[in-house]
């Protein structure tokens, strides 16, 4: 089975629900919404099927309403069609890691999939530089993950910016900018095509 749905992906909401909303109004019901964290808001104002990881901003009521959502894919791989969702949160990425790797052990082939990592920390090095603190604020542990997996693509959360798309080793890296200030992206995984979209903030 094929995936035809498109995907919405967007991090950094920080309780911009009527953002959420706008958004939500403008995107059909058949596409996919994925969300790489720090939600900070109740998910279930979200009426589409989405997935999510949590961020390092987001409490046990949020881990818990995802949970009770069928919605958290944290250390998780969840199949839809052709399309491998891989997920990784913020919280404690490590045990996220440890577990994601045993999800995976269920699959046998792989490489016929899109795969799709949605990790709420950026690898070290890519797209994750801060110009104010002067640090890379990537984890090494996430570039391991990408070398082992060779995921379609990658999607950044936790630094607002930079934002954009880079290539690292096969994958596609993005970090669309915080859905906090209207950003977010949309993939075609069938037609591999992808965008930076931003909502009217005001």
């Amino acid at each position: 089975m094929v995936c035809t749905s498109r995907i919405i992906y967007l991090t950094n909401v920080l309780g911009s629900e009527r953002l959420l909303r706008t958004l939500l109004a403008e995107v059909g019901k058949s596409d996919i919404l994925l969300i790489g964290g720090d939600v900070c808001l109740d998910p279930a104002i979200i009426d589409l099927r989405f997935y999510a990881v949590p961020g390092d901003l987001d409490d046990i009521y949020i881990l818990h309403k995802l949970r009770l959502l069928k919605a958290n894919i944290d250390g998780k791989a969840i199949r839809l069609g052709n399309v491998l969702l891989l997920g990784i949160g913020g919280v404690n990425p490590h045990q996220s890691i440890r577990l994601l790797k045993k999800s995976l052990s269920k699959y046998i082939d792989l490489d016929d999939l899109t795969k799709i990592l949605v990790t709420h920390y950026p690898p070290y090095g890519i797209l994750d530089y801060s110009e104010s603190l002067g640090v890379h604020r990537g984890l090494r542990i996430i570039n391991e993950v990408i070398d082992n997996l060779r995921p379609n693509f990658v999607l950044l959360g936790h630094p607002h910016r930079p934002m954009g798309i880079c290539v690292y080793r096969d994958s596609l890296v993005i970090n669309p900018g915080p859905f906090s200030e209207g950003f977010y992206l949309v993939i075609n995984p069938e037609a591999c095509e992808v965008s930076i979209n931003a909502l009217h903030k005001y």
